[in-house]
C-alpha cells in the first residue's frame, strides 16, 4: 500500500488579457497587457491530499490574502540571432552569431557585455530561449556576450550545433520591473516597519519534496521603505528588486499586517511566446512537486499542455492505489480546483472520475506536478504555443 500526502498553495487567477495584433518575430506573435486585481476575500491555504482515502484536509491561515501573478506575457525581445557555431566550457556554452555584425532588434550592433548584469550600472538579467534546433523552448540564462556571441549557462543540458541554431535574446521579468516603487500603494502596499509586513512577495521554487508547501519554501520578499526597494526577508537591508522571476514562474502576493481589504491593481505587459517552451519536471527518491505555470495569454486544455508517457506516468487503475502522477490545480479561492491522474490515455478528476474530462484552464494558472518517490528520473514538458 502506498500513501502519498500532497501539501502544495498552489493559487489561481485567470489572467485578464487585452491582446493587440503585432508583427511576428521570431517567437511574439501578441503584444498586449494582463492586468491582476489583488483584493479581498482570499485566504492562504494549505491543502493536504492523501491519495489512499482520496481525502483533502484544509487548513486555513485567515491572517493573509493571496493571490498568484503568473506572467502571461514576457518582456519584448531585444534581439534575435542564428547561431553559426556552439561550443562549451565548462557549464558555459558559447553561442557565436550569424552577421557582419550582428545587429540587435533595433539594427545596432552588439557592445561587448551589455546584456551582462551589472547592478545599478546594467540591472537586466537576459536570458536566451532556442527558437530553432532540437532544443528549441529551452531557456538559458546570459551570462556575458562579445560583439559577435553570447555566453549562456548550459548546467548539465549537452548543447550542440544542431540543438541550438537560433535563439531569441530577452530580459526576465523581476521584481522590480513587475512591482516598481512608483507602483506603491496602487500595486502594493510598501514596509515602514520589518516587525509588520504590509505586501510579501513569495516567488515559487522549481519544486518542493517531502510534503512541502511551495509558499513556505520559496523566498520570501517585502518593499521596503527605507531601501526604496524590495529586499529579500532574510536581508533587509540590501535592494533585491532586481531578483527574476523566469519565464515559467509565478509569485504568491499577500498583503500581510492587516491589509486584508486592501484593494491593489497589478498591471503587467509585454509580447507573448509564439514558439516551444521546455520546462523541467522534477522526481526524486521523495516525494516531490514541481512548480510551474505556462507563460501563455491563451487558455489550454488538460490534453494541449504537453504531458506524454515521457513526463507523466500514467495511473496503473481508477483507484487510490493505483494511483502514479497527479496534476494538482487550484480553483483561485484556495481551494483545490481539482487533482487530475491519467488511466488508458484518458483524464480523470480524482473524486469525480466516473468518465473522463479535459478541463481547461485559463491563463495566470498554477501546477503542481506530484511525483511519487518511486519516480527520480527528471523529465520535461515541451509545451505548444496554440495561437495561430
Amino acid at each position: 500500500m502506498k500513501s502519498l500526502h500532497y501539501a502544495l498553495v498552489l493559487l489561481t487567477l485567470a489572467g485578464i488579457s487585452s491582446l493587440l495584433e503585432a508583427q511576428s518575430g521570431v517567437t511574439e506573435t501578441t503584444v498586449g497587457s494582463q492586468y491582476i486585481w489583488a483584493g479581498a476575500g482570499s485566504v492562504s491555504t494549505i491543502v493536504t491530499f492523501d491519495a489512499t482515502n482520496s481525502t483533502y484536509t484544509t487548513n486555513y491561515s485567515t491572517n493573509t490574502n493571496v493571490t498568484i501573478v503568473a506572467p502571461e506575457f514576457q518582456p519584448s525581445a531585444v534581439g534575435s540571432f542564428v547561431i553559426s557555431s556552439v561550443s562549451t566550457n565548462s557549464t558555459n556554452a558559447i553561442l557565436t552569431l550569424v552577421g557582419n555584425p550582428p545587429v540587435d532588434s533595433y539594427g545596432v550592433p552588439l557592445a561587448t557585455n551589455e546584456f551582462k548584469y551589472s547592478g545599478s550600472n546594467q540591472p537586466n538579467t537576459y536570458y536566451t530561449i532556442v527558437t530553432d534546433g532540437s532544443l528549441s523552448g529551452t531557456v538559458f540564462p546570459v551570462v556575458s556576450n562579445g560583439t559577435n556571441s553570447i555566453t549562456v549557462i548550459s548546467g548539465s543540458v549537452p548543447v550542440t550545433n544542431g540543438s541550438i541554431r537560433a535563439i531569441e535574446l530577452r530580459p526576465y521579468c523581476t521584481l522590480a520591473t513587475m512591482l516598481p516603487a512608483n507602483m506603491a500603494t496602487n500595486s502594493f502596499v510598501p514596509t515602514t516597519n520589518s516587525t509588520n509586513v504590509m505586501t510579501r512577495l513569495i516567488i515559487n521554487p522549481p519544486s518542493v519534496t517531502g510534503g512541502a508547501s511551495p509558499q513556505q519554501s520559496g523566498p520570501s520578499y517585502y518593499f521596503n521603505v527605507s531601501v526604496t526597494n524590495w529586499v529579500n526577508s532574510t536581508n533587509p537591508t540590501v535592494s533585491a528588486g532586481d531578483t527574476i522571476v523566469p519565464p515559467g514562474s509565478y509569485i504568491y502576493f499577500q498583503n500581510d499586517g492587516g491589509n486584508l481589504s486592501y484593494p491593489v491593481n497589478i498591471y503587467l505587459s509585454g509580447t507573448s511566446l509564439k514558439g516551444l517552451f521546455r520546462t523541467p519536471i522534477y522526481g526524486s527518491t521523495n516525494l516531490t512537486a514541481t512548480c510551474i505555470s505556462l507563460p501563455r495569454s491563451s487558455p489550454y486544455k488538460l490534453s494541449q499542455i504537453g504531458f506524454n508517457d515521457s513526463n507523466f506516468n500514467q495511473s496503473l487503475n481508477k483507484s487510490a492505489l493505483g494511483r502514479n502522477d497527479t496534476l494538482v490545480v487550484d480553483n483561485g479561492h484556495g481551494k483545490p480546483g481539482g487533482v487530475y491522474y491519467k488511466f488508458k490515455n484518458q483524464w480523470y478528476k480524482v473524486g469525480d472520475d466516473a468518465f473522463p474530462c479535459d478541463p481547461t484552464f485559463a491563463p495566470g494558472s498554477a501546477f503542481g506536478i506530484a511525483k511519487p518517490p518511486s519516480a527520480s528520473a527528471k523529465s520535461v514538458l515541451v509545451n505548444t504555443n496554440n495561437i495561430e
